[in-house]
Parts: C-alpha cells; structure tokens; sequence
C-alpha cells in the first residue's frame, strides 16, 4: 500500500523550496551594494581629510606671502617661562606706584 502525502504539505515544502532558491541573487545583489556603498564612504572621508591639509597648507602659504610682500616679520616663538605668565609680567610692570601715606610729626 504506496504512502499517500496530502497536496497541502507537498505545496509546502514546494514554496519553502522555491522561497530559498529566489533569496539568492536577491541576497548576493544586496551583499554587492553594501561594498560598494561601504567603498564609496571610505573614498568620501579620504577626500574630505584631503581638501581640509589642502586647506590648511594653503591658508600657511597665503600667510607666509602676505607677510613677505608686506615686508614684516612672522612673529617669532619664545621661551615660555612657567613660573611667570607674560600677562603677570605686564601688569606688574605697569602697576601705577601705591600711594604714600602722610607722615605725621
């Protein structure tokens, strides 16, 4: 006496089948685009990192020549001196003198 399976659970197994197989190039296509997308991304930083040093380099070389044509000296670095600030230096050097207190005899 042959198994009989019911239609129902055949169309099942069927469509689970056939649902799988299609997912394929649905699945590598979508795999395809995440790279592409994740290579495009990289490429953009890139090129923003790049135009901001391009920036940069041409704002010091703009700098550099105006201070040339104009003849002046780019301001030169100093020494820091840790104990005292440059601000102390100059209030202190410019404290108008305390005023004297009358003597009295």
């Amino acid at each position: 006496m042959p198994k009989l399976v019911h239609s129902q659970i055949t169309d099942g197994v069927t469509q689970t089948s056939s649902h799988v197989l299609g997912l394929g190039p649905a699945t590598a296509a979508i795999n395809a685009y995440l790279g592409q997308t994740q290579a495009l991304t990289v490429l953009f930083a890139n090129m923003v990192n790049q135009q901001q040093q391009q920036a940069t380099v041409g704002l010091s070389v703009t700098t550099r020549n105006v201070t040339k044509l104009l003849g002046t000296k780019p301001p030169q670095k100093r020494a820091v001196n840790l104990q005292t600030s440059s601000w102390q230096q100059t209030v202190t050097e410019h404290r108008p003198p305390e005023p004297q207190m009358p003597v009295v005899t």
